[in-house]
């Protein structure tokens, strides 16, 4: 399988296999910690290859600059019947409100598929500066 798309973004919705995303970020900036982040969305859109088909386990981690999970992690699975002539995608959002971030650096998101990583996208929480 090959990852076609995984990104954090304000928003994203699937409607019968066509994937919208809107406002794709990968920095926060905060003037101080903690910061809460009202709603965010984690977007995938994954391709099988013919030979794939079958059942996938799916797990979303999401974790801290110390690889600390920053929230439970996410586990799910996919049984793919339905693949054209040679591939077939398939699609997860997963919807995420008011995460508390208590460090700065670079937090993970990371996608695995039946155990193996195979994506991985940063977020980044950044100190405001002060301009003078």
């Amino acid at each position: 399988m090959k990852p076609e798309v995984f990104v954090l973004c304000d928003f994203a919705q699937d409607n019968g296999g066509k994937l919208s995303l809107m406002g794709a970020f990968d920095t926060l900036v905060a003037r101080q910690l903690p910061v809460i982040h009202p709603y965010m969305c984690v977007a995938t859109r994954l391709r099988f290859a013919v030979y794939e088909l079958g059942k996938h386990a799916i797990r979303v981690e999401f974790r801290d600059p110390d690889d600390l999970l920053l929230i439970p992690p996410f586990d799910n699975g996919v049984k793919l019947e339905n693949i054209s002539d040679d591939s077939g995608v398939t699609g997860l959002i997963l919807q995420l409100a008011q995460v508390k971030f208590e460090k700065f650096g670079k937090h993970r998101v990371k996608l695995l598929v039946d155990g193996s990583e195979i994506a991985e996208a940063p977020l980044y929480v950044r100190k405001a500066t002060v301009s003078a």
